[in-house]
């Protein structure tokens, strides 16, 4: 697909997509605004800062981060499923309302993803935390709810299968969670996940339908 027809059938995903990049983009040189913009559950817990929940979620740490997130974002909610975007299967499936859902279960998924760090750090001033982690693993596993069959290259990875990459994705949260030596927040991805797997199910009962049927399948894949 060309960008003119991502941005007609997907266009909250466009509009994420081109915030995250501006907002990482001015972040990288207003270190201040950054710091303003970072998730800091102390002050907002204390002094009710409660905008850096999504703020947080458009700025990231480096380069490496920020290409990462796009991508992970752009092959699962922009040009996946052999070109269907997840934010179009979701119109396909309620209509016009499924872009509000997509916007629901994005941002949905990156407060929720926040919320165990909220609790664990609020009473800590220096920790601090940043990135769309929590919002894009939500849309990942959206994603398999819609097409657990399916396959996408990856990087390096041709045809991963998308439950695996999920599973990968959780892993190497967790791990890189235990040995946190940046401002990353890698415990977002298991919650933010979490988050966009059960706001799926309730806003698409029938999907969820579909994936109990296709699981016997998906042991093949593997």
């Amino acid at each position: 697909m060309n960008i003119q027809q991502i941005i007609l059938i997907s266009p909250v995903a466009s509009f994420i997509f081109l915030a995250s990049v501006i907002s990482s983009l001015i972040a990288f040189q207003r270190q201040d605004l950054a710091a303003k913009w970072m998730l800091n559950p102390y002050s907002l817990v204390h002094q009710k800062k409660y905008f850096q929940v999504i703020s947080s979620g458009f700025i990231h740490a480096d380069w490496m981060h920020l290409i990462f997130n796009t991508l992970s974002f752009y092959y699962f909610a922009l040009d996946v499923s052999d070109g269907i975007p997840l934010e179009y299967l979701m119109v396909n499936s309620v209509g016009p309302i499924g872009h509000l859902y997509f916007g629901l279960i994005y941002f949905a998924s990156m407060a929720l993803g926040d919320i165990s760090t909220i609790i664990k750090q609020k009473d800590n001033p220096k920790y601090n935390s940043l990135g769309a982690s929590g919002a894009i693993t939500g849309v990942v596993f959206s994603f398999i709810l819609f097409a657990p069959g399916s396959r996408l290259s990856f990087f390096f990875m041709p045809g991963i299968p998308a439950p695996f990459f999920a599973i990968l994705f959780v892993i190497f949260s967790v791990l890189a969670g235990k040995s946190r030596q940046t401002n990353i927040n890698h415990d977002a991805h298991l919650w933010g996940g979490l988050a966009g797997f059960f706001f799926t199910v309730i806003l698409f009962p029938g999907v969820f339908h579909n994936f109990l049927k296709a699981i016997p399948g998906l042991l093949h894949i593997f």
